[in-house]
């Protein structure tokens, strides 16, 4: 038997450890956050709890960074985490329910308690991490489901979120998974593998093609409207893979420099160090009692 089938049975003091000869797992406690970081042959990755936050994932392949956390975010538990992979469901953005603009943005499943059912070693020296959500009538989302996010750390970071439809109706949810991907340099990232038209935000959201050299100026907000699988995030000298399922659009943001200095846990500068590239469900989608919908990101 795997020793990380114990973990969320050890006791929750300052600092837990359980380790074998190749993997370590070990648990903060911080205020009233969790935080799980992970080490073995292929990478370190570090979750929190609350919300269910992906915020570090160093494959020890080149051991860099490929996500970016804020300087100023806040991992106490009591706010949702600047950078990472924030989970956003059972909305994305303002896209409320009966345009009920008094409820966070992004859902709440991001400053929500998830609890672990499980951790496992794999045969492949992979850690596999579930995380579980149980909702019921929440504001906004007057229905049950359960939310299932299982999280791989191997040479590639997988992170599949599974809603379950708990309740006796059909109901509608858009999400993301929108993931901050650390770059040197804003000015010399382009990126490649999108194709097709995109609604642009910032230019209320009329349709544009998307460029052949895909580079950014000033604030971008993009939600491209396509099944593709594959985006690569092309720095001076590092590429970042990302293979995306269960989508509907992959939205490309950043806040270029106005619209930062609205933005009270992003240091103005930092701004040149991430871009975020999504997998999404922007139009609602209907799942009937007892179906599930998966959504997946996958990172290299």
């Amino acid at each position: 038997m795997s020793p990380f089938l114990l973990v969320r049975k050890l006791p929750v003091n300052r600092f837990t450890k359980t380790r074998n000869t190749m993997q370590t797992i070990s648990i903060d406690t911080l205020s009233h956050n969790q935080v799980i970081h992970i080490e073995n042959q292929f990478a370190k990755a570090s979750i929190s709890l609350v919300g269910a936050h992906v915020f570090s994932f160093i494959p020890k392949q080149d051991n860099k960074e490929r996500l970016w956390l804020s300087p100023l975010a806040n991992l106490e538990g009591n706010e949702a985490i600047r950078g990472g992979t924030p989970v956003c469901w059972p909305w994305f953005s303002n896209q409320f329910p009966d345009n009920a603009a008094d409820l966070p943005a992004h859902g709440f499943a991001r400053t929500s308690q998830w609890a672990i059912a499980h951790i496992n070693s794999l045969p492949s020296g992979e850690t596999e991490i579930q995380l579980q959500f149980s909702c019921n009538h929440q504001p906004g989302f007057p229905y049950s489901a359960t939310l299932v996010y299982n999280i791989v750390i191997g040479n590639k970071l997988t992170m599949s979120l599974t809603t379950h439809n708990t309740d006796t109706q059909t109901f509608a949810v858009t999400s993301a998974l929108h993931t901050y991907f650390r770059v040197d340099n804003l000015n010399d990232v382009i990126l490649t593998g999108l194709t097709g038209p995109y609604r642009d935000k910032t230019k209320n959201f009329e349709t544009f093609e998307t460029p052949a050299h895909y580079n950014f100026d000033g604030e971008v907000d993009r939600i491209h409207e396509t099944q593709i699988n594959q985006v690569t995030i092309k720095d001076k000298e590092a590429h970042t893979v990302t293979d995306n399922a269960g989508h509907d659009s992959l939205v490309v943001w950043n806040p270029g420099a106005t619209l930062v200095t609205t933005i009270n846990n992003i240091p103005d500068e930092s701004i040149q160090h991430f871009v975020c590239v999504e997998a999404a469900i922007t139009s609602p989608l209907s799942i009937a009692p007892g179906q599930s919908h998966t959504l997946t990101q996958s990172i290299s």
